[in-house]
């Protein structure tokens, strides 16, 4: 068994276009045309292409956030369409720089939320959140409320949240997005 299994992947969307006062056309276009991988444990996975392959929409169907039109993806064993509940627990996943966030809080606040939501409490907590902040080099910047901080920090933000649960799989769509080589 592979840590992360996807076999013969596919989704269409189905887009309208306005053509005139009232008409529409209807398109399809295809997203995943039967994508089929195995990552090994240990192993590190990257998914390059261009603006509208697919990537981030065989990232969401991992998530279990997107249902897939045909194929099967296994994280751990669990199918994500099946066992949604089980893939979630075992997985750390970070989708947006932006989203998500309460600008109104600081770092570390945002994060003990996040592991609370989790089932976090307590000094395990505390531990959590200061061994993803250090993880991503934010511990200097824990007291910074997010709405002040640089989109950089917002992308390591965010990879820290899904640092949270010390995940066997960790899905990041974009992670190098606005941060500093």
């Amino acid at each position: 068994m592979y840590p992360v299994e996807v076999q013969g992947l596919k989704k269409t969307y189905i887009t309208r276009k306005r053509v005139g006062l009232f008409k529409t056309v209807e398109s399809r276009i295809e997203a995943l045309k039967g994508v089929s991988f195995n990552v090994n444990e240990g192993e590190i996975l990257g998914i390059l292409g261009p603006n509208g392959a697919g990537k981030s929409t065989l990232v969401k169907i991992l998530a279990t956030l997107l249902l897939p039109d045909e194929g099967s993806a296994k994280i751990l064993g669990y199918d994500v369409v099946k066992e949604r509940g089980k893939v979630r627990k075992h997985i750390g996943i970070s989708l947006s720089v932006e989203k998500g966030f309460f600008y109104k809080l600081t770092a570390r606040e945002n994060l003990k939320y996040f592991g609370m939501l989790y089932g976090l409490s307590g000094k395990k907590l505390e531990e959590r959140v200061n061994e993803a902040l250090k993880a991503v080099g934010l511990q200097n910047q824990a007291e910074k409320f997010y709405e002040e901080m640089s989109l950089g920090m917002k992308a390591r933000l965010s990879i820290a949240r899904a640092l949270l649960l010390d995940p066997p799989v960790l899905i990041l769509d974009e992670p190098t997005l606005s941060l500093d080589p």
